[in-house]
């Protein structure tokens, strides 16, 4: 790993996949958007407010799944092209917010495909500190949630971007911290595209606190988080169908100068 100096990343970028403009390791700072996906997929992604540094961007494919015909009938099996974008808060070498987004890179022939995630989202029956749902099955457009967790969330990502990140956090010299605060928003359309954009915070980091919430404490910053989601919700629905009017961010650089 390289030595971190005084808490800062260190200075580094390389190409990233060609779903995105921008390279691992570039800083954006917004509100903004960036355009994802290749040519006949692409959409629009809402960056929060801030400083983010691109920590990875992979590409993979989807699990197997069922292929249905239109008349619902099984046609056989396959998968979708998907990218996974991985963005990070930092505060000196350490990631207090994550921005984990999941999006198809290419247009989608599987009529019918299942995404899982989003459909478990709509059946969900567990306990959320925020729920809102827009259609359902074969109509499904937005599924969003928010959730909060006394002894912290673990980030996931799909294993292809996990090794991406870990790779890429050594030689930034960054780390990942604690996380207690988890926002799932699901975007699917009629025509099989998808994605899926998950953030990650600490609150109380975000309040001043060195730490995540432990057990037996009381949780701070919720009701901000869940009205900052309320209002991005529909900013990432509009952004799905490409009809944000908001400037598209260009890379300020890489980490580790100004």
């Amino acid at each position: 790993m390289q030595v971190v100096t005084g808490g800062k990343l260190n200075a580094w970028s390389e190409p990233a996949s060609g779903a995105i403009t921008l390279d691992a390791g570039h800083r954006i700072r917004g509100p903004g958007v960036i355009t994802v996906g290749r040519l006949g997929a692409r959409k629009q992604l809402p960056i929060p407010e801030g400083e983010w540094v691109v920590v990875a961007a992979t590409d993979h494919d989807s699990d197997t799944q069922t292929r249905h015909g239109t008349t619902g009938a099984v046609i056989g099996q396959g998968a979708v092209k998907l990218t996974s974008l991985t963005l990070a808060q930092f505060e000196g070498a350490m990631a207090r917010s994550l921005l984990v987004v999941t999006f198809n890179r290419m247009t989608n022939d599987m009529p019918r495909f299942v995404w899982k995630g989003a459909e478990q989202c709509v059946a969900s029956e567990d306990q959320f500190e925020y729920r809102h749902t827009e259609g359902g099955g074969r109509h499904l457009r937005l599924c969003v949630q928010v959730r909060h967790e006394f002894n912290g969330i673990p980030a996931v990502f799909a294993p292809e971007n996990r090794k991406e990140i870990n790779q890429n956090l050594s030689k930034l010299g960054g780390r990942l911290g604690g996380f207690n605060t988890e926002m799932d928003l699901y975007l699917v359309d009629r025509y099989n595209a998808y994605m899926r954009i998950t953030r990650l915070d600490c609150t109380e980091a975000q309040q001043g606190r060195p730490a995540c919430a432990m057990p037996g404490t009381q949780a701070t910053g919720i009701a901000a988080q869940v009205a900052w989601v309320k209002a991005y919700a529909p900013t990432a629905k509009a952004g799905f169908d490409r009809d944000l009017a908001m400037p598209e961010l260009k890379a300020l650089g890489v980490t580790g100068t100004n």
